[in-house]
């Protein structure tokens, strides 16, 4: 709906009402959704201006564009050894192996290298700050794959004893910011390997 948005007949409520919205898993959606609700429903149209179309609001620190405008120059591996990263990075040196929206497997391999049934891609970090002292997300990876760059952020799963430190992330990808959950993974299967061996 917000890439919709750019187009004149969508963006304006008078000639363009949707009958059914669909917004993503995230912390901000319900204040999202809320601003689509006054925009097509009550005629406020500031609030839902606010937001960039599908990475957030547009001036909200690390949670914005700036992030994925950042992961146009990834390099592979980056930030892996930057003591800011050291909890993830040993994470993901220990358990490489994942999910990506219920599909396995997704593979934060040596050096940079992604490994998913979509083919290979590449890995690293999100930097603290981007090049012009923009604060980026915090505690998140940037995963290339089929040629798109994706936000992983990544958070506790479960709860109390059974709470395991970045256990899952939430991925938006840049541009159109569709999310998927990724979670941990145990040992990769014969058909794991299989995928990818297909995958090349």
């Amino acid at each position: 709906m917000f890439c919709e948005r750019q187009d004149r007949k969508f963006k304006d409520p008078n000639q363009h009402a949707p009958i059914a919205v669909r917004l993503s898993y995230h912390p901000n959606e319900p204040k999202r959704l809320a601003d689509v609700y006054d925009y097509y429903l009550k005629g406020k149209l500031e609030p839902l201006n606010e937001w960039s179309d599908g990475v957030g609001k547009g001036n909200s620190g690390g949670d914005d564009a700036a992030t994925c405008s950042a992961g146009k120059n990834l390099k592979p591996n980056q930030g892996v050894d930057d003591p800011a990263h050291s909890s993830l990075a040993e994470t993901l040196r220990v358990k490489p192996n994942w999910s990506w929206g219920g599909v396995t497997p997704f593979v934060f391999e040596p050096g940079g290298k992604l490994s998913t049934p979509w083919g290979v891609g590449e890995w690293g970090m999100v930097p603290v700050k981007a090049k012009g002292g923009k604060e980026l997300k915090p505690n998140a990876v940037y995963a290339k794959f089929v040629g798109t760059v994706h936000v992983l952020s990544f958070e506790t799963s479960g709860e109390g004893l059974s709470a395991v430190r970045d256990g899952m992330f939430v991925s938006e990808r840049c541009g159109d910011g569709d999310m998927v959950v990724g979670r941990m993974y145990a040992e990769l299967t014969d058909e794991d390997r299989n995928k990818l061996a297909a995958a090349g």
